[in-house]
């Protein structure tokens, strides 16, 4: 086994019975954290001049409880210092040769000051430390349980969640030891005081937001039955974690040779587009020009690449291959050729799609009220008058979020999983004249890359959209990214207080499709950086004549048949925003990372049996 493990659940869901079964198969040590916090305790009572009042602890003295929590941060670096000084050795607790003895660590003393040790932030960081330091360094070493998944870097173990039912676990306490309770119900209310304390159901909600996790419903099943599930679920993720090793060994890029590259066959439309959009939309002021462009962008990848381009077959399938391995010659070459004659553009098919697409989004602002908002907004006169010093930023009302998404942002979609979202507002005005939108991460091939990289994927957000309008002043995205940023990190530790997420946001990614010209020019202005690149499709829905670009579920709810890009496009640039310095700097010092083609393929036919519409390209920006 190369994996470390970390068993939680609830009180009496067989934790410490499946740790003593998978030590006994794979012979690995194991421990119970609340011995290090008792370590810690029986260390203050023992080596600092700390020395508790325990009768006035035993009377719930709040002055001698303060006390002690503050003697506890002055000792902070002694704690420190014997923490490096202990040894794991088969589960046993060893300082200098000597074991830490269980009736040490259980004594009087230390059940009278463990509750104000272990409610000590400065003493769990401490413990954190040592586990994910010495534990991390020891891969397939170790086991242990625990009562949350705050007390340990998720990425360094393979979380093993047994549930249990409350009435079930209520059961099995009072059949262990039925002189300890007055009657099956004083077992239950243990139960449920218990699980409360140990925050058990916020736990059970971030599960499905870590990567390596298992989760076993213990309630009706045999302990060799949850060893039996566990085992099969541990080597899926042994051999899904052994492939992408591989695949990075193989077939990451040198962050040296990374080159932030573009299709050739849409840059030559999209200049096309560039030159001649603007005598389409003459008395369509209610149409961006930059949302049409998109919108033709992405509907010409569904032609074959023989009817956009006209003439040497051969070249374009060169070209076309190149696209697929990121060769950066494409462009010049095609270019070269158009210029000698020998490939033509289909222009009257690009302007026959620039009609469709105009009456396609004319369609979309149905009323005459929404024509004129867009009108106003996609005015690029007002950029002249409006200047930094008339923005203000603030978070954008979840009904507004949505008039945006679906009207203004190019995918036309909103995402109901939204975290938050924020805005650029001109003084006085009540649209933000540019936008952007947070949901927390749930792609398995994003939390995959995250736990790669050691960065827990259940503490970070995907920038989900981004969205600036014609009239808004020039850098206002990079300012509105850094603003929102900073807003999305205050609601983060708003709820880290109220015990809705249980540490602090550690990275901001999102998605860029370099298919549609877009640069990240912003993301990057703010130090967002690329860490990986992942395959990219197309998809169409097909009722009768009429194609165009959705979703797979979009396509599937409708009855439509199925198309996907019918030419090679460029895998989208995934780029992150590390809020520690020191994890930012491990990303600029490593590679760009992938997505292998077939596993991505395997993610999403997975998430479509599941019933998550995944498709592959609505996070582009």
């Amino acid at each position: 086994m190369n994996q470390n493990l970390f068993i939680i659940g609830p009180v009496a869901s067989g934790k410490n019975t499946l740790l003593d079964n998978l030590k006994r198969k794979y012979n690995i040590n194991v421990l119970d954290t609340g011995k290090l916090y008792r370590y810690l305790a029986l260390f203050a009572i023992q080596k600092t001049t700390i020395n508790p009042d325990y009768q006035k602890l035993f009377e719930n003295d709040k002055q001698e409880e303060t006390r002690i929590i503050q003697e506890l941060y002055r000792w902070n670096r002694t704690f420190e210092e014997s923490l490096n000084k202990l040894e794991i050795i088969d589960g046993k607790l060893v300082v200098e040769g000597q074991d830490v003895t269980d009736d040490k660590l259980y004594s009087k003393e230390v059940n009278g000051i463990i509750s104000l040790v272990a409610k000590s932030n400065l003493i769990r960081k401490r413990i954190l430390n040592f586990i994910n330091n010495d534990f991390g360094k020891r891969v397939g070493n170790y086991a242990m349980t625990g009562h949350n998944i705050q007390e340990i870097d998720t990425t360094q173990f393979t979380t093993i969640f047994l549930d249990i039912t409350d009435e079930k676990a209520a059961e099995r306490l009072y059949g262990r030891n039925p002189t300890s309770y007055k009657s099956i119900v004083e077992a239950y209310k243990e139960v449920v005081e218990r699980n409360r304390k140990d925050g058990i159901n916020l736990t059970k909600d971030l599960l499905p937001m870590l990567y390596n996790y298992i989760y076993i419903d213990t309630t009706d099943l045999s302990e060799e039955q949850v060893e039996e599930i566990a085992i099969r679920e541990m080597q899926k993720i042994e051999k899904q974690n052994e492939k992408f090793n591989h695949l990075q060994n193989d077939k990451s890029i040198n962050r040296r040779e990374f080159e932030w590259i573009f299709n050739p066959f849409l840059e030559i439309i999209k200049a096309y587009l560039d030159r001649n959009l603007d005598r389409f939309l003459i008395g369509k002021n209610f149409i961006s020009k930059t949302d049409l462009e998109y919108q033709v962008l992405i509907k010409m990848c569904s032609y074959p690449i023989e009817e956009l381009f006209q003439g040497d077959i051969q070249l374009l399938i060169k070209i076309n291959n190149g696209i697929e391995n990121r060769n950066n010659d494409g462009m010049q070459n095609l270019i070269k050729e158009m210029i000698d004659g020998k490939v033509i553009f289909n222009s009257s098919l690009i302007d026959d799609e620039i009609q469709n697409q105009i009456n396609r989004l004319n369609n979309l602002y149905e009323s005459i009220s929404t024509k004129q908002i867009m009108a106003q907004l996609n005015n690029s006169d007002n950029k002249q008058t409006i200047s930094l010093k008339d923005i203000v930023y603030r978070k954008v009302d979840r009904n507004i979020s949505e008039f945006i998404a679906r009207n203004c942002h190019y995918l036309h979609t909103p995402r109901e999983d939204e975290f938050i979202s924020y805005g650029a507002f001109v003084k006085g005005e009540p649209l933000p004249i540019a936008w952007v939108s947070f949901s927390k991460q749930d792609r398995e091939y994003k939390k995959q890359l995250l736990y790669y990289l050691g960065i827990e994927p259940q503490n970070t957000l995907e920038m989900t959209r981004a969205w600036c309008s014609n009239s808004a002043p020039q850098n206002i995205m990079s300012s509105l990214f850094q603003h929102s940023i900073d807003y999305a990190n205050k609601e983060w530790k708003k709820l880290k207080k109220d015990g809705k997420v249980n540490k602090d946001l550690q990275a901001i990614t999102t998605t860029i499709n370099p298919n549609l010209g877009f640069k990240a020019s912003s993301f990057l202005g703010c130090n967002f950086v690329p860490f990986a690149l992942r395959p990219a499709r197309f998809t169409y829905g097909k009722k009768e004549n009429s194609m165009e670009y959705m979703t797979r579920r979009e396509i599937e709810s409708n009855g439509f048949e199925y198309y996907e890009n019918q030419f090679n496009i460029l895998p989208l640039n995934e780029i992150i925003l590390c809020l520690n310095k020191r994890k930012q700097e491990q990303i600029l010092k490593g590679k760009i990372y992938v997505m292998d083609k077939s596993n991505y393929d395997k993610i999403l036919n997975e998430g479509e049996k599941d019933g998550k519409d995944i498709d592959s390209d609505e996070e582009q920006r």
